[in-house]
């Protein structure tokens, strides 16, 4: 089929009359136009292309343009193969062309139609504002908007707010892609130890608390004891007491044990309030100290 194309193309060339142009010009093309079906022919596209694109550049030929457009096709270059082909198809005819630049035409025309159902289709979802494709600004359209296969970077401002996305199409796919602002963070939670400035511990005022309550009953209780200690003296005669005291001194000695339990009580308590006081971290050091533990362990 390869060799069929070559003859294509180098019969076109012969025909061209020769006072169209120079016959340097003519030779070279003829050449380009061999060497680009050669790599055609061995899968090498973009040589093809390339050679092709010299071969046209030397002298114009739909034959090349033809050419180009099918090694753009083969290398997945979808949209820019209908550019080439349409290229060919609305080329106005000359009244002394080659007949293979005709069949060149009716070519393309057959091929663009089936190139047209290769081309992917990217269907945008959402309330876009501005919307671009591979860095292209486009217009939004039902139909989907035409990319060639492969990876591609649609930006859009949704909302007030920039949205990106990666998205990856195949021939002939129609691709959905839904844009929709992206949810604000919600604000993370923080750990009470992981704060630098950590509340007060109640513990201290609590023993503070208790210290004083037994402070209060220690003093109470050791006046009233010495009160009925005085007044069971006065009733004495020395060591000698009568028997209706007896009642009396086991009150008064009931009180005074109430007053020393009452003052070690209050003695526990200050002493520990004053220990959690001591334990308790500060406000600008506990977390440098936590960090120096987290970096030590």
């Amino acid at each position: 089929m390869w060799v069929r194309h070559l003859f294509i193309v180098v019969l076109a060339l012969a025909l061209w009359p020769t006072a169209a142009i120079a016959e340097d010009s003519r030779e070279a093309a003829r050449a380009l136009g061999e060497r680009g079906l050669e790599h055609y022919h061995a899968g090498d596209y973009q040589r093809a292309y390339d050679a092709f694109a010299k071969a046209n550049a030397e002298f114009p030929a739909l034959t090349f343009v033809l050419f180009m457009a099918r090694s753009r096709a083969q290398q997945q270059r979808l949209l820019e193969a209908r550019k080439l082909y349409d290229e060919v198809v609305k080329s106005a005819p000359a009244p002394d062309e080659p007949r293979q630049f005709a069949e060149a035409r009716g070519d393309a025309r057959r091929e663009t139609l089936a190139l047209q159902a290769r081309i992917p289709r990217l269907i945008v979802e959402g309330s876009v504002t501005r919307l671009r494709v591979d860095g292209v600004e486009v217009e939004t359209s039902m139909a989907g908007i035409e990319v060639d296969p492969g990876q591609h970077r649609v930006e859009a401002t949704v909302s007030g707010r920039n949205v990106v996305r990666n998205v990856t199409v195949t021939e002939g796919a129609r691709r959905r892609v839904r844009l929709s602002p992206a949810a604000p963070l919600a604000p993370r939670k923080v750990s009470p130890r992981a704060t630098d400035a950590p509340k007060s511990s109640a513990l201290p005022w609590v023993a503070f608390g208790v210290g004083a309550a037994g402070l209060a009953v220690g003093t109470v209780a050791g006046l009233m004891a010495m009160s009925q200690s005085e007044a069971i003296k006065s009733d004495c005669q020395g060591n000698v007491c009568p028997s209706r005291l007896e009642d009396d001194g086991r009150s008064a000695e009931t009180t005074a044990v109430v007053s020393t339990v009452g003052f070690a009580v209050a003695g526990v308590g200050i002493g520990a309030g004053v220990l959690f006081l001591a334990l308790e971290p500060s406000a600008s050091g506990s977390g440098d100290a936590r960090l120096g533990m987290r970096g030590r362990f």
